[in-house]
């Protein structure tokens, strides 16, 4: 066996824990809300941070593996309906963490009461975290039905579970206090 595939394994080893720590963390952090019915603003903070270390891992080793796999061979990245769904949803799941952080956290390390609107606002961001994260590993895990699927497909699917998302955000967001706790 050559080091090429000692080193694609190894970067593949960390890209899948580095989603372990992910997944547990927006899981563990999504069971608490519906428990609870409560925003810990304190709790949210750490994991948003553990999660962006994440994040940072897993796109390191993900472009990684794409520059082992393909190089920087643009039209053979293209060419790869699950690679490029991947890299889209991935993206979006990027972005939506920025938006987390850079407007849902803050409303919510202030400690006062959320009007309804906010509180919705920070209830279909997580949402959309949620169901990405699950969905990027639906994606990573899709060996089996991956050729049968076009990118169009893919993303349709996607489409569909944040539509699927989208309608539950009300009735989580009516449930859920809308005045943060701070303590941690």
């Amino acid at each position: 066996m050559d080091i090429t595939t000692w080193l694609r394994q190894g970067i593949l080893f960390a890209h899948a824990l580095a989603f372990g720590v992910a997944i547990a963390v927006v899981l563990r952090e999504d069971a608490a809300l519906l428990r609870t019915r409560a925003i810990d603003a304190a709790r949210l903070t750490r994991a948003g941070r553990t999660l962006a270390y994440a994040l940072g891992v897993l796109w390191l080793s993900g472009l990684a593996l794409i520059a082992l796999d393909v190089g920087a061979d643009i039209a053979a990245v293209l060419e790869r309906p699950k690679l490029v769904a991947k890299l889209a949803v991935v993206s979006a799941l990027t972005l939506n963490g920025v938006v987390l952080h850079r407007v849902a956290f803050p409303m919510l390390r202030r400690g006062q009461a959320l009007r309804a609107s906010r509180l919705v606002l920070c209830t279909a961001l997580g949402a959309f975290s949620t169901t990405s994260w699950l969905y990027a590993a639906f994606i990573g895990l899709s060996r089996l039905v991956a050729a049968s699927m076009s990118l169009a497909d893919f993303m349709a699917l996607y489409g569909l579970l944040l539509l699927a998302a989208a309608t539950v955000v009300p009735v989580i967001a009516s449930s859920v206090r809308g005045e943060p706790r701070t303590e941690g």
